[in-house]
């Protein structure tokens, strides 16, 4: 028969001996407990979960089980699959999907159903399925700067073989900021490019090797680049 993939869950924290025989991690649960007011960015040790989930340093994908609307649904004792659902598609899960996303989609870190606004993350997982086999470089090397700096803004540049790019970029700010995201053109070259907006069409500009662009507090953008 055909070899077996399995997909490792743990509750609790990562297991290294798990990396041993796995093809992927899924783990994230374990930050339910301690989640304040929805907000990863709030309630996360952003080093640590950077160190954990990003599958370059693993070895294996570690998919981030998202459960932001757990304490809510707890409360209410999972009574039903009108409250669960009613949950889930509310203001506060579109939020709150959001604030996750701004610290995922630009550290190239993969991500699974679970608690969360689905139709959110349908949408994106729609964009992700246009990256194929592409390549990831982010804010944390040296050819991707960004304005304001690290602390603030994260990054991830995800370049396609056909020489297309999709930009990621999360604020993990509170309030909204007004970004510049700066390209090597070793990296990319951007002189022959555009830039659009690829999840909302909301306004961004391109100049010489720099994208500018407005994001949201604990908010993401994805912004596409092709000739």
């Amino acid at each position: 028969g055909k070899e077996p993939f399995i997909i490792g869950h743990t509750s609790t924290q990562m297991i290294p001996a798990n990396y041993t025989f796995l093809d992927a991690q899924l783990n994230g649960e374990q930050f339910t407990g301690g989640l304040v007011d929805n907000d990863y960015i709030r309630s996360l040790d952003v080093p640590m979960l950077l160190t954990q989930w990003r599958a370059p340093l693993m070895g294996i994908p570690a998919i981030f089980l998202p459960e932001i609307m757990w304490q809510a649904l707890k409360r209410n004792r999972w009574s039903s699959k009108d409250l669960f659902e009613k949950h889930l598609v509310s203001d506060e899960a579109v939020t709150a999907t959001r604030n996750l996303m701004a610290l995922l989609l630009p550290n190239d870190i993969i991500f699974y159903g679970g608690l969360q606004n689905i139709p959110l993350a349908e949408r994106i997982w729609g964009v992700w399925d246009t990256l194929g086999e592409a390549q990831y470089v982010s804010h944390r090397s040296a050819t991707v700067s960004t304005r304001p700096g690290p602390k603030t803004v994260h990054a991830g540049l995800y370049l396609r073989p056909d020489g297309t790019a999709l930009l990621a970029v999360g604020n993990l700010e509170e309030t909204t900021a007004d970004v510049a995201i700066t390209i090597d053109p070793k990296t990319l070259d951007l002189s022959d490019m555009t830039v659009a907006d690829k999840f909302e069409g909301k306004p961004c500009t391109l100049a010489t090797q720099t994208v500018t662009l407005a994001v949201g507090g604990r908010d993401f953008r994805l912004v596409e680049l092709k000739k």
